[in-house]
């Protein structure tokens, strides 16, 4: 069982009552990306656990906080929770302070295997929201059963919420809307849609007409570098880059014409044309070898 923290004082053998040492706790927050926009913020939680500290006289020893992390991650892919459980088990602190359980884990048996480990090191787990997690007894198999059940539902919880931000992207992605990530270059976001940025198609339209004349990919960059251009990030361009951009295009342009693209990844270039630039080992080998390359980075 763990420490017992309704007991703050003893009585000495002369029948003196004394202070007890005060248990130690160590505090552990967590949002992921969709808890950070519905107010139940890191702030937030830390105040709650600061105050349940002060209020059952815990002296907080430390307070780790996990940032835009999944409760689904297992406890060796969660550096702060990892941290929080070192520190305790290493006997540096009594307790686990967390706003509940769910901050803990977002899946059952993740859940378990954290209360497990502190449990077996005789150490105890206690939630702002219901007090100390106790321990299973034999002789009340209710409380095993709830606190999974507890468990089960906030598995549940997050398992609906993805299912309905996957519908919704799938609906916004079948009206032509934008459903986030980077924005492409070439375009801006408006009303939750991309529109085409004037600046950008100009410097796509520079990166065909160069194309079209014969230039390779490396030619190309070099040649928007020199002309004052810039990529999206406002930085120089690089061969991979000009690759991605015009195979985008070609993509897009294609679907719009109902047809499949004519050349390669948007190269410039058929199939025939990259084979033939390997064998003869051209200035365009930089060209070649990206049309084959399976690496893709964003821009």
């Amino acid at each position: 069982m763990g420490p017992d923290l309704r007991c703050y004082t003893c009585v000495h053998m002369s029948g003196q009552r004394v202070a007890a040492k005060r248990l130690t706790a160590v505090g552990y927050v967590r949002v992921s990306s969709r808890q950070q926009l519905d107010g139940y913020g890191l702030d937030v939680q830390e105040k709650a656990v600061r105050a349940y500290a002060k209020d059952h006289r815990l002296t907080l020893v430390e307070l780790f906080r996990e940032e835009g992390v999944s409760g689904t991650l297992p406890v060796t892919e969660r550096p702060a929770l990892m941290s929080a459980l070192e520190l305790i088990t290493a006997g540096k602190a009594d307790v686990l302070l967390v706003p509940n359980l769910d901050r803990l884990a977002r899946e059952l048996h993740v859940q378990e295997a954290a209360l497990g480990l502190l449990w077996d090191a005789g150490k105890a787990v206690h939630t702002v929201e219901d007090g100390e997690v106790r321990q299973d007894d034999p002789d009340d198999p209710m409380r095993k059963a709830m606190r999974k059940m507890r468990g089960v539902l906030a598995e549940l919880d997050k398992d609906t919420v993805v299912m309905r931000l996957r519908k919704g992207k799938q609906a916004k992605r079948t009206k032509g809307g934008f459903i986030g990530g980077q924005v492409p270059f070439g375009y801006a976001t408006e009303g939750g849609h991309l529109v085409p940025e004037p600046t950008e198609q100009a410097v796509i339209q520079r990166m065909n007409e160069l194309r079209v004349s014969g230039k390779s990919l490396r030619s190309i960059a070099a040649t928007l570098e020199d002309e004052g251009h810039c990529s999206k990030s406002g930085k120089g361009w690089h061969s991979t880059q000009v690759q991605r951009v015009l195979a985008r295009e070609e993509i897009s342009v294609a679907s719009s014409k109902g047809t499949k693209p004519k050349y390669r990844r948007g190269l410039g270039a058929t199939k025939e044309d990259a084979r033939r630039m390997i064998r003869r080992g051209t200035g365009d080998d930089e060209d070649a070898r990206l049309t084959s390359s399976p690496r893709r980075r964003p821009i």
